[in-house]
């Protein structure tokens, strides 16, 4: 009995050392913690968040930068970790190129602090990266840096849609990048996951996020340089200075409501949170962008496409051409225009496809217009994220280039020619060369125009018919049925015309003048009246012609054309020598782009 207490007492000494080897304590339940959407605690814009890196922006965003940069002083709204750049805003002042000796760094980041204060505007999309790779580095090559002739712009100065306006770039420093995840870690002895410990260096895979530039182009830079070596302008980091706020004047009106900022009577949303439909939601929920941060969801694109005047060889505008757009009445800027390489043409910037412009979604009155034409506009939605196509033709303002005159099209016409041969030579069996004497013929045709605003072609069938008259010449061999020499000899002609012409045309408004050539075939058909044997015979003479003429145009309407026409054709086979000839004809035109339904934008 008493070794049974003795073993009992030692158990349930015993059980409270197997509680504490066996079951780990369970902490009690604590309630969430809230954090503040992408990371928006740690989004506020200090002193060193003035010169963020960007090496993490998408390629088209770093491009429509630069583009934006080449033009002048570049605004935008920065707020906590997100910058809107601002390209309807406009800021007085370019940028300078300075070269700097080249440099190179690294920054490398560990956590969130450091990838916030390097890294603000991408941060919150880096978090998670940062986390399952354990490092960021990012290696620069510096060559030099855009610095802003403006050192000081207060809000008063700008002109545009700068109501979200808080800050402008002041420099932007460029060469090459490579922005990467992971890299090399030391792992000194530690437990392993079975309790055992391990020595030695442990490799993170290393994954490239993002790059730009060449280092070996950075290489040949040097401090005479007036722009980046090819190859080496990569934007790497901004510097921002804060809009002084000297009182603003009224400007353009506004394209769309910030979003995020009360209307009326509502309340403000927290910070980290924007009003989207009437309540405060999370910027996480909205995608944030570089270019248009907190659009709903992104910012939106025109892509513009028109011609000016109605040829149908013109080619789109472009902005060498002065093409405008303003948008409700703002004048935007391009971002850039998007051309196809012309392998003809080597250094030829290219075929224009297309302009991009930056728009925030919503319905808009667009309106686009270029050096030498009229300007059109239109109502126009635009869905949020999205590209819409803008295209058109544009009324030429140029006196000679207005419809209906410059109008283009094919026809179909009737027409009436004179022709007149300076004569007709005739040989038979019987007679030695004789030429005839022809009168004018005259007679009716078809044609088939195409017209361009400086081009005129058509082909066509024509008949004349007329009288000719002459002598008989000496027979060759008397056998005693040869006309007399000297016998008056007449007969009817008949004439089969087919030409192919061609002019330049200059247009003025209500007509054109044309000059021209071309190439023609025509038959002569003569029938002699004496019925000699010799003589009295039918014959034909194929002969081919190049005219020179010159003609005049009345263009009434776009579909009307009746014109005049004057030919001199010089022979090149046969026995046809020089002829004149002159021609009026009516033409019914189908035709584009000469009412109203022809010009405009959609």
């Amino acid at each position: 009995m008493r070794a049974l207490w003795l073993w009992t007492g030692l158990l349930f000494l015993l059980m409270p050392a197997c509680a504490w080897f066996g079951n780990p304590e369970v902490p009690s339940a604590q309630p969430p913690e809230f954090v503040p959407p992408g990371g928006q605690a740690k989004c506020k814009v200090t002193g060193s968040m003035m010169r963020p890196l960007i090496v993490e922006w998408p390629a088209a965003d770093r491009a429509s930068l630069e583009v934006l940069a080449q033009r002048g002083t570049v605004v935008v709204r920065y707020s906590g970790c997100e910058m809107e750049v601002l390209p309807r805003c406009k800021a007085p002042g370019v940028y300078r190129y300075v070269p700097t000796t080249r440099k190179s760094e690294r920054v490398v980041i560990q956590d969130e602090d450091e990838l916030y204060a390097n890294l603000p505007i991408g941060a919150a999309k880096l978090e998670g990266k940062l986390r399952r790779a354990g490092q960021l580095d990012v290696n620069m090559n510096v060559v030099g840096q855009y610095d802003a002739e403006q050192r000081e712009v207060s809000q008063g100065m700008l002109e545009g849609d700068c109501r979200k306006a808080t800050h402008y770039i002041t420099g932007l420093t460029v060469g090459a990048f490579e922005f990467s995840a992971g890299g090399t870690s030391e792992a000194g002895a530690g437990a392993s996951g079975l309790g055992v410990g391990v020595g030695g260096e442990t490799a993170r895979r290393r994954e490239i996020l993002n790059s730009d530039g060449d280092v070996e182009s950075c290489e040949k830079s040097s401090l005479e340089d007036d722009k980046p070596p090819a190859g080496c302008g990569g934007l790497l980091r901004l510097e921002l200075a804060e809009l002084s706020t000297a009182p603003q004047p009224i400007v353009g009106p506004a394209v769309a409501e910030p979003v995020g900022e009360p209307t009326g009577d509502e309340p403000s949303c927290p910070e980290g949170m924007v009003r989207k439909d009437g309540q405060c939601v999370a910027l996480a929920g909205i995608g944030v962008g570089i270019l248009g941060t907190a659009i709903l969801p992104q910012t939106s694109r025109l892509h513009v496409q028109v011609y000016c005047g109605g040829d149908f060889g013109n080619q789109k505008v472009g902005q060498s051409d002065g093409l405008k757009v303003w948008v409700d009445d703002v004048l935007v800027p391009a971002l850039e225009e998007v051309r196809v390489p012309n392998p003809m043409l080597p250094g030829d910037p290219g075929i224009l496809l297309h302009v991009v412009y930056e728009v925030e979604p919503g319905d808009h009155k667009v309106r686009v217009g270029s050096d030498g034409c009229e300007d059109a506009e239109r109502l126009v939605k635009v869905n949020p994220g999205s590209i819409r196509l803008v295209q058109g033709r544009l009324r030429s303002t140029a006196w000679y280039a207005r419809p209906p005159a410059a109008s283009a099209g094919f026809g179909v016409g009737l027409n009436y020619m004179w022709f007149k041969p300076e004569f007709i030579s005739v040989e038979t069996a019987s007679y030695e060369h004789e030429s005839m004497d022809a009168r004018t013929m005259s007679g009716l045709g078809l044609e088939i125009p195409f017209s361009t605003q400086y081009i005129w072609m058509a082909m066509g069938f024509g008949w004349t018919g007329g009288n000719f008259s002459g002598t008989a010449p000496e027979c060759k061999y008397d056998v005693g049925n040869c006309l007399p020499k000297g016998t008056e000899v007449t007969g009817k002609i008949k004439g089969y015309h087919v030409p192919i012409w061609a002019a330049g045309r200059l247009p003025f408004v209500y007509g054109a003048a044309l000059l021209g050539s071309g190439i023609e075939f025509n038959i002569l058909s003569m029938d002699f009246n004496e019925g000699e044997n010799n003589f009295g015979t039918n014959t034909a003479q194929l002969n081919m012609h190049v005219p020179i003429w010159a003609g005049l145009e009345f263009r009434p309407t776009c579909g009307l054309s009746v014109s005049g026409r004057a030919f001199r054709g010089f022979g090149l086979s046969g026995n046809m020598p020089p002829y004149n000839a002159a021609m009026v004809s009516l033409d019914l035109f189908a035709t584009a782009n000469c009412g109203d339904a022809g010009f405009g934008i959609q």
